[in-house]
C-alpha cells in the first residue's frame, strides 16, 4: 500500500457539517473547519482552483460579509497546506492551489 494512500486515511470524509450533530460528536475528526471549507469552495468556484491571499480575503468578505486579519488567513492557509487540502505554488508568495486529484 502506498504512503500517499495511507496519508489520506481520515481526511476523506469531506464536509461533515451536513451530518447530524449526534454523529459528528462521535467522530474523532480533525478535518476542515467551516472557514477552511469556505476557502476551499471559494478557490474551486470563484478562482478555478488557484488564488492568492488577497483574493481569498476579498471573497470571504463578499460571500460571508466577514473581515479576517491577513495574518490569521495566512496561518490558516499554511495549516491547510500542511494538511494537504491546498498546495503552495512554488515561487509565488501567498499563492495556493487545490491539489490535483
Amino acid at each position: 500500500m502506498s504512503e500517499e494512500i495511507i496519508d489520506k486515511v481520515g481526511k476523506r470524509l469531506g464536509d461533515i457539517m451536513s451530518l447530524p450533530k449526534e454523529l459528528r460528536d462521535q467522530l474523532n475528526h480533525s478535518g476542515p473547519d467551516t472557514l477552511e471549507l469556505s476557502i476551499l469552495k471559494i478557490m474551486k468556484i470563484d478562482y478555478q482552483g488557484i488564488a492568492n491571499l488577497d483574493e481569498i480575503l476579498v471573497a470571504l468578505y463578499r460571500r460571508e460579509q466577514t473581515i479576517h486579519k491577513r495574518n490569521f488567513i495566512t496561518s490558516k492557509m499554511h495549516r491547510m497546506a500542511k494538511d494537504g487540502y491546498i498546495v503552495s505554488v512554488q515561487g509565488k508568495k501567498g499563492v495556493y492551489k487545490l491539489p490535483e486529484t
